[in-house]
């Protein structure tokens, strides 16, 4: 059984898309021996953490931020994170203690030098935690103190409609704009930002993968830098076996890409025997 979906039964949001996006963009630095930890804010119960810390190798380390108990700060009711069952289901993947910082805290007390002085400098953060405004710019202010110059930025439900808040701090925040950062990928419901010198590397590591490389749904230009695009969003117009295929999509991403590759595969041989 391949870890995804292993951690499939966890409670928790992670779809196919962005577990290979982020297993891919880690594994990319620990070739290059990038330094860094990860960093997460709101971890819920260890889905998206337990699939970053399997794809980090052994020695990379954590400081994850949640408020578990303190569920009365949670104001706009995005998760509801768990102790004990995060601690059990590192327990239960064989993540030992000391690779985890657990900061039982509101992002809003936690400072960049509680990150540096727990793990170091930040690889990769990803930010999943309060989705309105304030807790957003807040969160995106600590993720750029802490990130190592060719680390990446993974920020959750930048495009869910659910949740404009979300949109608003990140397009709004003028320290996101300062920092250099770019956006290089959008996944499921993940966006993906670094410098612009390192998006070259990181897009060319996701379309090497197979299933990603697979799964784009289109290259956009913003501020002349592409952008691989890997969600769709199912409309009204959509026929019947169009809205058959996105569910497919979702429920068994694997089956899906296994698909859609053989489906590539049999038009480019048509398209030789025409020529």
């Amino acid at each position: 059984m391949d870890l995804y979906a292993r951690i499939a039964s966890i409670p928790g949001w992670l779809s196919k898309i962005d577990h290979q996006i982020l297993g891919t963009i880690l594994r990319m630095q620990e070739e290059a021996s990038a330094p860094g930890a990860i960093v997460e804010i709101g971890t819920h119960h260890g889905k998206s953490l337990l699939s970053m810390l399997a794809a980090s190798g052994e020695a990379a380390n954590a400081y994850v931020i949640d408020l578990f108990g303190r569920q009365e700060e949670n104001l706009d009711d995005s998760g509801r994170g768990d102790l004990e069952r995060l601690k059990s289901n590192l327990a239960e993947f064989g993540i030992r203690e000391d690779r985890v910082v657990i900061d039982a805290r509101s992002s809003f007390e936690v400072t960049p030098g509680d990150i540096v002085a727990g793990v170091g400098r930040a690889r990769l953060f990803h930010i999943d935690g309060g989705h309105h405004f304030e807790a957003v710019a807040n969160d995106l202010q600590l993720a750029i103190g802490v990130l190592e110059p060719n680390g990446v930025l993974a920020v959750d439900d930048v495009f869910r409609a659910e949740w404009p808040e979300v949109s608003m701090a990140v397009f709004g925040s003028s320290t996101l704009a300062e920092s250099g950062l770019r956006i290089f990928a959008i996944g499921f419901n993940k966006t993906y930002w670094c410098r612009s010198e390192e998006a070259e590397a990181c897009q060319s590591a996701l379309l090497a993968d197979e299933f990603l490389g697979s799964s784009v749904r289109r290259t956009c230009q913003i501020d002349e830098s592409p952008v691989l695009v890997f969600k769709r969003d199912p409309l009204p117009e959509w026929r019947l076996s169009w809205l058959l295929g996105c569910v497919i999509e979702l429920r068994y991403p694997r089956v899906f890409g296994a698909c859609r590759r053989s489906i590539r595969r049999m038009r480019s041989i048509f398209r030789r025997n025409d020529g």
